[in-house]
């Protein structure tokens, strides 16, 4: 399946990763952000994914790493900490 909102041929750009990563979002049942900065294309992803009631977990990182800010704030917003694969498959119900 091919689902976009761009015509076939549309170029990579850069300002259509949010669009593209809405309907990423939506067709979801959960968002893993492994790594984000303060603002960034994957909080964006983050915050379209609650808009449709979607789990957002996150992979806690250093806390001195500036590609890490994101993350570690969704974690103290309520995403849930994913340490190894199986806190995803739990919170798919898989297992």
């Amino acid at each position: 399946l091919v689902l976009s909102e761009f015509p076939p041929l549309t170029p990579p750009l850069k300002q259509n990763f949010p669009q593209r990563n809405r309907i990423i979002a939506g067709l979801a049942s959960a968002v893993l952000i492994v790594e984000a900065k303060e603002k960034s294309g994957s909080l964006i992803t983050a915050n379209y994914a609650l808009d449709c009631n979607r789990e957002i977990l996150a992979i806690p990182n250093s806390i001195y790493s500036e590609t890490s800010k994101g993350t570690n704030a969704l974690i103290k917003q309520g995403a849930k900490i994913v340490t190894e694969s199986k806190d995803i498959l739990e919170s798919l119900d898989i297992i």
